[in-house]
């Protein structure tokens, strides 16, 4: 009796955990759906758990966005050279194919102050050959600009609590 009432349990758990799986599907494809109908079909959609890519119909170029609660890695591709800034958490990452190359946006937390996170970006970035070419400082926070020969380098650091926020771009020229 006991094996027969484990094996129903083992078999409910199974189930359960199938319902879970099948709900997500059909959450993903009705977002999928909502979004091709919003752009007149013009964009595909294609989501996956944490990754959204979408696609334009037109010239088949591509987005991938990667969300979620933290934790998150660097997006595929992004330079070694312009690093995570130590201990942070990305909260989420993004590239796109674009016609001069692929583009990426990062956004982190971390405890560190907007000083901290700015000058480590500042030297990666100079390290790495960009060059910079605009910084801004408010009480709110600091925007940098850097440029190489082929890419512009974007980083945005505001305060928060507990910390600051930083947005990482790095586009093609």
């Amino acid at each position: 009796m006991r094996f027969g009432i484990g094996i129903l349990l083992l078999t409910l758990l199974v189930l359960a955990a199938g319902c879970q799986q099948a709900a997500q599907k059909a959450a993903e494809g009705m977002a999928e759906r909502a979004i091709e109908a919003q752009s007149d079909g013009k964009v595909s959609a294609d989501i996956s758990g944490d990754t959204m890519k979408i696609t334009d119909a037109e010239t088949g170029e591509e987005t991938i966005v990667k969300t979620g609660k933290g934790g998150q890695s660097m997006p595929e591709g992004w330079p070694a050279k312009l690093p995570k800034y130590p201990n942070s958490t990305v909260l989420s990452s993004m590239s796109s194919e674009t016609p001069e190359g692929k583009a990426y946006h990062v956004a982190l937390h971390s405890s560190a102050t907007s000083r901290d996170v700015a000058d480590f970006y500042v030297g990666k970035a100079e390290a790495a050959g960009y060059k910079k070419q605009a910084e801004m400082e408010t009480p709110e926070g600091i925007t940098l600009a850097f440029e190489s020969a082929t890419n512009t380098f974007m980083v945005t650091v505001v305060t928060s609590d507990g910390g600051c926020d930083a947005s990482l771009q790095l586009m093609p020229k």
